[in-house]
């Protein structure tokens, strides 16, 4: 991990050149430990007062929102709450000071773009369980998501040891075509094709079929290797860009881990605009408030350097672990009556992810 490990006087330039090869770095000590602390009661607060609120009204669906407009989840492994820093005045004082900070404003402007809109700001504590993959990999696999979209996150505790349930990361995929969980087999419990996976099936490769797939597993020796776990201290925060190869990796250390993460899309991109903002964002900070205003000025397009991600050649061999899968994909859709007329699909255009 110390290799993407930075430190406090790092520049915007250092900054830049750490993302644009490794997709993420952790920034060493930017928020004083106390203020992180006192965040941390009142988001550890406003988690307990879910658990009362859904034992009261015998709320057993993972996800419920509120009568004040809050949504939260909660299953065996995580509980989250959505938009903690409208009912946190210190947590959006932290955000605030993440995004005001010098450095991180440049990197943002010259890797982000001049104007970005937040998409959410989020608490997650653990449960403890430790929820390692039967395979060894990541227990939410291999994914990438909307194009554009970066993250922030703060560490609320100490998640230095390794197998803590933090992002897991692959360095330097951002900058590649391919989905890993649409287009490759990283992972033993892997899905076919989103198409069919929103069509109802079939939707995974049986282990049988994946033994038949020699360049996918030589690939996945080859690539998971390359995950890093994103692990620091309180007063410690991480950025990623959502475009990078990446999981969760599996939380052994029997302990309830929170974090905060907060994100969104430079306006020159698609807004993934699925989640309400809940009522009195005229309570935000001004620096909050204006980062998630839905009306604001879009940036030139591709000046900025997100612009270059996923348009980098693949290798030969994560070519043919592509064509490789999409064979075997077609053959397991041919063989079941519900698609057996679809195969072309699975050879037209592609969707971006």
């Amino acid at each position: 991990m110390d290799a993407n490990i930075s430190t406090l006087n790092m520049n915007a330039n250092e900054l830049i050149e750490t993302a644009t090869h490794d997709d993420f770095f952790v920034l060493r000590g930017l928020l004083a430990p106390a203020d992180v602390f006192a965040a941390r009661a009142e988001l550890l607060a406003l988690l307990d007062e879910d658990l009362a609120e859904r034992a009261k009204r015998n709320i057993t669906a993972a996800d419920w929102t509120n009568d004040g407009g809050f949504s939260t989840s909660l299953t065996l492994l995580m509980h989250t709450r959505l938009f903690p820093s409208w009912q946190s005045a210190r947590l959006a004082s932290l955000i605030v000071q993440i995004i005001e900070e010098p450095s991180i404003a440049e990197f943002v402007r010259r890797v982000i773009g001049e104007h970005y809109r937040l998409r959410v700001d989020l608490v997650r504590r653990a449960s403890g369980i430790n929820d390692a993959a039967s395979d060894g990999g990541p227990p939410h696999t291999w994914h990438r998501d909307t194009p554009g979209e970066f993250t922030f996150g703060i560490f609320l505790d100490h998640m230095t040891p390794p197998l803590s349930g933090g992002t897991c990361a692959m360095r330097g995929t951002h900058m590649l075509p391919l989905h890993p969980l649409w287009d490759l087999v990283l992972a033993e419990d892997t899905l076919t094709a989103e198409e069919l996976y929103l069509l109802g099936g079939p939707t995974r490769i049986p282990r049988a079929v994946q033994a038949l797939m020699p360049f996918n597993r030589v690939l996945r020796r080859a690539m998971v290797p390359r995950a890093e776990e994103i692990r620091g201290m309180i007063g410690d925060i991480y950025f990623f860009f959502n475009d990078v190869w990446h999981g969760r990796a599996p939380n052994a250390q029997g302990k309830a881990f929170m974090t905060v993460r907060f994100g969104g899309f430079p306006t020159d991109f698609a807004f993934k605009n699925d989640l309400q903002l809940p009522p009195g964002i005229e309570r935000l900070p001004p620096a909050l408030r204006r980062s998630y205003a839905p009306s604001q000025p879009v940036n030139e397009r591709g000046r900025a350097l997100i612009h270059r991600n996923r348009t980098k050649s693949p290798s030969r061999l994560m070519n043919l672990a592509h064509i490789e899968k999409r064979l075997a994909v077609a053959g397991l859709q041919c063989a079941d009556w519900r698609h057996g007329f679809g195969i072309g699909r699975m050879f037209g255009p592609k969707r971006a992810a």
